[in-house]
């Protein structure tokens, strides 16, 4: 799926691939000058778009790991008061402890299966934006040297 980013920069690029070629001129061509800077503000408009939805993704993650913490600590403090109960009531103090033991380990084990989750999710999320910015930037960049290419030539 094209991004809007993405799709400006084709236009530039068929701009500069259709642009009429003037006779005796070393290979200079003409485009349409408005429609260029019109181009080009487009893509200064949407790259703080892009790096927007970067930042989402960012405060996505964090919410993840925050909601992640708070499940730990409500399972750890569930957990801290069952084994608190079961030894206040001194029952088989011993499984009392174990269970404890098991329930704490329960939680840290669901606290970072959680927290590995949600850094798996923003890492992948992060790293699929860095290859599109990576790509929106090398276009960019081709575009201008074309476009730099053609300045030369005339």
């Amino acid at each position: 799926m094209a991004t809007l980013f993405e799709n400006i920069l084709d236009e530039l690029d068929e701009m500069a691939e259709e642009a009429f070629n003037v006779p005796l001129s070393g290979g200079k061509c003409v485009v349409n000058g408005e429609l260029l800077r019109t181009k080009l503000e487009e893509l200064r408009v949407n790259l703080p778009m892009e790096m927007k939805t970067a930042s989402e993704i960012c405060a996505e993650r964090d919410k993840i790991i925050e909601r992640s913490k708070k499940e730990y600590d409500a399972k750890l403090a569930a957990a801290e008061s069952k084994a608190q109960y079961l030894l206040d009531n001194d029952r088989i103090t011993k499984e009392a402890k174990k269970r404890a033991d098991e329930l704490i380990k329960a939680a840290e084990d669901e606290a970072a299966r959680l927290r590995a989750a949600a850094c798996k999710f923003v890492d992948e999320n992060m790293s699929d934006a860095e290859a599109r910015l990576d790509e929106s930037i090398k276009s960019v960049r081709q575009v201008r040297a074309k476009i730099a290419k053609m300045n030369e030539k005339k």
